[in-house]
Formats: C-alpha cells, structure tokens, sequence
C-alpha cells in the first residue's frame, strides 16, 4: 500500500470542533434599521474619537472599539425590548472593525495635524513642509488672496506693504498684506 492510499483516521480535536456549531439550514439577511444605525453611530462617534486618538496619542483605539460598539447596541436593545440576531451582529461587529480601524497616516488630515501641530510649529518644521503638501496655519490660502487689480474686501484704498527684512517669514514669498 503506498502512501496516498492509507486510510486516516479521524482526528478528535477536528471532530470535537466540528460538533460545536451545526451548518445552519437557513441564513438570514444582516442588514436592517439596526445595522444602519449602528453604522451610523459608528461614523458620527467612533471614528472621530478615533481619528482623534490616532493623531493626539499616536495610537488607535484598537479592537476593543468593535466589541464596545456590539455590546453597546445589545444592551441597548436590552432596554429598548428588541432582539438583534446574530446576522445583525455579525455586520455590526465587521463594520465597525472595518471603519474604526482605519489608519488616518498618509492621509491630508493627518499633514494638516503635522504642520499645524505645536511641536511642528516650535521645532520649525512647519515651515520646511512646502505648501502642495499642506498649507501652514498662518500662510493665506491662495482662494483668499485677490487677483492682481482687483480690489481687496479691505476696500479699494488699503493696499498691503511691501516686504522687509523685518516681516513675518510667511510675507516673503506671498507678499505682505498687513
């Protein structure tokens, strides 16, 4: 007998797993009025903190984040009489990991963060990130600087000064305008 063709016998552990949870006969749709607004508090409240957190401490609120949002929607469903089935459930507990756990480096939120941040801005290097990067706090926003012969919302007779030695840096390649 050679090697393919030996029987196996069954393994217990593999067995014992198997026996756990049936094949369900029937499966339902997950997605109801609950999951929506469990999306819907996941995008108003989770990802902000969590946006937050990431920028602030440098770290995500991680998996726990979607294991308090399920258990936050049972025990709401608790007070409120309602059931939520283990569909519902499941797009809750995979929607919020996927939404919460988002990475927000890289992304133009997150070098607006970086050259508005304090230690940016104290350590100087706010102002060695260029601007196609991320304008800086205090340079003016090219929407905001009038065309050339068109009259400021200051009115027509205020016209900005010219450049020195002893203006801000952030004049000296935009122009000063007071």
């Amino acid at each position: 007998m050679t090697w393919w063709n030996k029987t196996r016998k069954p393994d217990a552990e593999l067995e014992e797993f198997r026996s756990i949870m049936t094949v369900p006969q029937h499966f339902e749709d997950g997605f109801s009025l609950s999951s929506l607004l469990g999306t819907l508090f996941l995008a108003l409240v989770m990802v902000p903190g969590a946006l937050y957190m990431e920028l602030v401490a440098g770290m995500g609120i991680g998996g726990a984040a979607q294991w308090v949002t399920v258990l936050l929607f049972v025990e709401v469903a608790k007070r409120a009489n309602a059931q939520l089935s283990r569909p519902q459930l499941f797009i809750l507990f995979y929607m919020s990991g996927m939404i919460v756990g988002q990475s927000v480096y890289g992304t133009p939120l997150f070098t607006q963060f970086l050259v508005r941040s304090d230690a940016a801005v104290s350590y100087g290097i706010s102002s060695l990130i260029p601007n196609w990067v991320a304008p800086a706090k205090h340079r003016r926003a090219a929407a905001h600087v009038p065309p050339e012969g068109v009259a400021s919302r200051r009115g027509p007779d205020v016209v900005p000064a010219p450049c020195s030695a002893s203006s801000p840096p952030w004049c000296w390649d935009t122009g000063c305008s007071g």
